[in-house]
């Protein structure tokens, strides 16, 4: 499995953890009292069975001038060699983030620099993350991200972070690199599978002091295995202020289970960390086994 290019503080300590304000792993809905459990529990599960988690769908697209293109409305036109493509504006789209008794925010997202295809998280959750995962306290990597409760295969999450230059590997950080989508279609690849700027490096996007989640994320350790992983799909501008990727979970992860995904080989040669298992008791990571290997 290719990683993608990250830049993380080692795993070894826990330098400056305390500088992030990780979310709260305490619900929003009204607390539960010894009169009100039972309700309030059997009302929750109500809840949850009604608006059942299942698999975001990417942006709708449509088929125009001969190409497939995100679902816009149509400004102007672009003549190419062989054929006329139409230039497309960026159409809103629902939040993708789900609140911590399991609602989809019913939140609309709409371009913020005039990017094609935002990062799909309304203002709300830009600042406190998807409601599906929680930001628990670590023995070994200092916070870890685990399920909030079960989440379906396929479910996707935004990493997002503010563009800039790439710190120093000394330094803490949890930066991922940031190669910018087609400023059209907002795609990073074409319909054959193709990379649209498989060189287009353009700095890295920075979470730090934003209300990412998907930062917290530990690398599987050597008898651990991912069970989600980045698409390649990016969002943001070239030269913009904030970006974004895609991550998607490769297998239903139940709950407190932790959202493990591969940094890459080389992150662990850069800092002169060993690699460790990441899997507690309470919070397990997915085991490696023959048919599943990073």
């Amino acid at each position: 499995m290719n990683g993608i290019k990250r830049k993380r503080a080692p795993q070894s300590t826990s330098t400056n953890h305390d500088s992030y304000n990780a979310p709260s792993s305490s619900s929003s809905s009204t607390p539960l009292t010894p009169n009100s459990k039972t309700t309030a529990t059997t009302t929750t599960t109500t809840i949850r069975k009604k608006n059942r988690i299942l698999p975001q769908c990417r942006q709708q697209t449509i088929r125009v001038g001969g190409a497939t293109k995100p679902t816009t409305k149509t400004t102007k036109k672009r003549t190419t060699k062989d054929k006329t493509k139409k230039i497309t504006k960026s159409k809103k789209m629902q939040c993708w983030a789900h609140s911590k008794v399991g609602i989809r925010c019913s939140n609309i997202v709409s371009s913020r620099e005039g990017e094609p295809i935002p990062v799909p998280y309304c203002g709300v959750h830009l600042k406190s993350g998807d409601g599906a995962v929680r930001v628990i306290k670590h023995p070994l990597t200092g916070y870890c991200l685990v399920a909030r409760f079960d989440l379906p295969a396929k479910y996707r999450l935004a990493y997002w972070g503010v563009r800039g230059k790439c710190p120093t590997s000394d330094k803490e950080d949890r930066s991922i690199s940031f190669y910018p989508p087609d400023k059209i279609t907002g795609r990073n690849k074409e319909k054959d599978g193709t990379r649209t700027n498989p060189n287009k490096y353009n700095g890295v996007m920075n979470p730090g002091g934003t209300g990412d989640l998907i930062q917290y994320a530990a690398c599987p350790g050597p008898n651990e295995r991912q069970n989600m992983r980045s698409t390649g799909q990016y969002w943001g501008l070239r030269n913009g202020n904030i970006g974004g990727l895609e991550f998607i979970t490769l297998e239903s992860i139940p709950k407190d289970t932790q959202l493990c995904h591969w940094y890459g080989s080389g992150w662990w040669s850069a800092r002169g960390v060993k690699r460790m298992d990441v899997g507690t008791k309470r919070h397990p990571a997915p085991k490696r086994t023959d048919d599943k290997i990073n």
